[in-house]
């Protein structure tokens, strides 16, 4: 069964939300739309209009994506994420503040921004 999760960061790098879903039997690409789609909706629900999105997927939205691809070892939090979901529920679980187990993660997981990054990304 596979699961995805993702977090919503503001500019510096801060926890705005986190999700995880249940997705079942899939192709690993279907999970990573899925965290690209998810990731999307909750950044546009936190307001944001201008984003870095972590993947490489795409989602027709009135807005401003930037794509760029996330290593592994700089995406713990994500995977941390996924790993949180216990039950068996398709619905998507949103945390408003960090998981215990998650919290930890946030410190040695920063986005690679550079400084054109952060401009670009300082109206989230």
């Amino acid at each position: 069964m596979a699961s995805c999760g993702g977090v919503v960061r503001d500019f510096n790098g801060g926890w705005l939300g986190g999700f995880v879903k249940l997705i079942g039997c899939c192709l690993a690409l279907d999970v990573k739309l899925w965290e690209a789609y998810i990731g999307l909706l909750e950044a546009w629900d936190f307001g944001a209009r201008k984003v870095v999105l972590e993947m490489d997927s795409l989602v027709n939205r009135d807005w401003e994506v930037r794509f760029q691809c996330a290593a592994r070892q700089g995406n713990a939090v994500a995977d941390g994420m996924a790993k949180l979901l216990n039950d068996r529920s398709l619905l998507i679980c949103r945390f408003v503040v960090p998981p215990s187990t998650i919290g930890r993660l946030l410190l040695v997981d920063t986005p690679m921004l550079s400084a054109e990054d952060a401009k670009f990304s300082q109206h989230l």
